[in-house]
């Protein structure tokens, strides 16, 4: 099968490098597709983050303005009663 000047040897070392090569080719391309699904993946969660974290920032917003209502209705109502009770005695 191989000459003695070892060319036949030489062809089989080179097939084995031509597999290889291929074989790396073609890990190294489902590895970038791969990274390029988890990049994806990771765009649309941060994406979708950002976008529960503006709502998260509407709902303290809404929530704050509601405590302040309420304290604004609470002392209202507090000066309201305070004033129509002023000089009026409760019967008992």
């Amino acid at each position: 099968m191989y000459t003695s000047d070892g060319y036949g040897c030489r062809q089989e070392v080179a097939r084995i490098l031509d597999d290889q090569s291929r074989v790396a080719d073609e890990a190294l391309r489902q590895a970038e597709a791969k990274a390029k699904a988890r990049d994806k993946n990771l765009e649309m969660a941060l994406s979708d983050l950002a976008a529960k974290d503006e709502l998260v920032k509407k709902h303290i917003k809404v929530a704050e303005e509601a405590v302040i209502g309420n304290k604004f209705l609470f002392f209202s109502f507090a000066r309201l009663f305070s004033t129509t009770t002023m000089g009026c005695q409760l019967s008992t």
